[in-house]
């Protein structure tokens, strides 16, 4: 905490960001604040509800570019996906070819597959079960 005598004289006066103005509501006091403010171009007068307006929308735009962020990273993920995908599809091509040519049967095959599935599932519902409690009530205090 300093003087403001100390103050002006290590720092410049600043002119203020905003300055706000209760007036009656007339048109004629809106008009006399617009006329003896427009020697000044870079003094902009507003309503109430136009300044609100404004900072709506900007906070709309900042909303608008986190959302193109977003399905650009939803879609650069799926990309990632099929991608993945394909590559298993190809290496279990082979890898089935290599159990039936080694004399293992097709229902065996399904077989495979089936409890292969099952246990991802069972392991996946298990690791997102564990840990969505703690996500949530994470949340929840907030």
């Amino acid at each position: 905490m300093v003087s403001s005598a100390f103050f002006l004289s290590h720092y410049p006066a600043q002119p203020p960001g905003a300055l706000l103005l209760r007036t009656n509501g007339s048109t004629a006091v809106d008009n006399a604040v617009i006329s003896a403010l427009a020697p000044f171009p870079n003094v902009q007068v507003q309503t109430r509800a136009q300044y609100d307006q404004a900072q709506v929308s900007a906070i709309n735009q900042v909303l608008g570019l986190v959302y193109a962020l977003l399905a650009l990273a939803v879609l650069i993920a799926l990309i990632g996906i099929v991608n993945t995908l394909m590559l298993s599809v190809f290496e279990r091509t082979r890898e089935i070819g290599l159990l039936r040519a080694v004399g293992m049967r097709r229902r065996q095959v399904r077989t495979m597959i089936r409890s292969e599935a099952v246990i991802l599932a069972i392991f996946g519902a298990i690791i997102g079960s564990s840990s969505a409690p703690a996500w949530a009530s994470r949340w929840s205090r907030r």
